[in-house]
């Protein structure tokens, strides 16, 4: 059974039938509520510190190590009721994209074909175990404030080395001045040697 999908009780994990089952209850969500603008395509949503927060805070409610049941998405949504349902499904889905959270959505079996017919609308979530160990080592907190440490101890490193390229180059210049100057008085000593040699008073 592959990575992306997986058999429960009722349940099976489904992340492409699941994407889809999420377009249509977005679908639904847009004919009866207000319009929500979508955000630019050209690259994934750059989380600020309250995103961040958000996401750590959906994988600890996740989190039920007495309890064995995926989460449904009203449960979820209901936790954190200032995301709305759209930015609600964007976290989740970056939680899922990130292998910290499975997803599944209850199924039935049809009486005749006895083929599985899934309830698309009502997705269902837990944490994976990738997630449960990102959590134990700070989440998506810990792992920003070890990107900004990171990014902190590099830019000090830029410095210094620059700081570094500029004291040899100061260097450089008053021995190159030194040399300069060192020949130039050489240069007139040899002069004065040879002259007064050469231009002695003979006795």
């Amino acid at each position: 059974m592959s990575r992306n999908s997986l058999s429960m009780d009722g349940y099976e994990m489904n992340l492409s039938e699941y994407r889809l089952a999420m377009f249509d209850s977005e679908s639904s969500q847009l004919q009866e509520s207000e319009e929500i603008q979508q955000p630019d395509k050209k690259e994934e949503a750059d989380f600020n510190k309250q995103q961040v927060s958000d996401l750590d805070a959906i994988l600890k409610f996740l989190y039920k190590p007495n309890e064995l049941y995926p989460i449904p998405f009203s449960e979820v949504e209901a936790f954190i009721p200032k995301l709305t349902k759209y930015e609600l499904s964007i976290a989740l889905d970056k939680l899922t994209k990130d292998k910290n959270i499975e997803v599944s959505y209850p199924y039935s079996r049809n009486k005749v074909t006895n083929e599985k017919e899934y309830i698309k609308n009502d997705p269902r979530y837990y944490i994976s175990y990738e997630g449960y160990f990102f959590l134990r080592h700070g989440g998506y907190v810990g792992q920003a404030q070890r990107n900004q440490s990171e990014a902190d101890k590099v830019n000090a490193l830029q410095k210094s080395s620059a700081e570094m390229e500029r004291r040899l180059y100061y260097l450089t210049v008053a021995i190159a001045a030194g040399a300069v100057i060192a020949s130039i008085y050489y240069s007139i000593e040899i002069y004065q040697f040879f002259y007064s040699l050469f231009h002695a008073p003979s006795l």
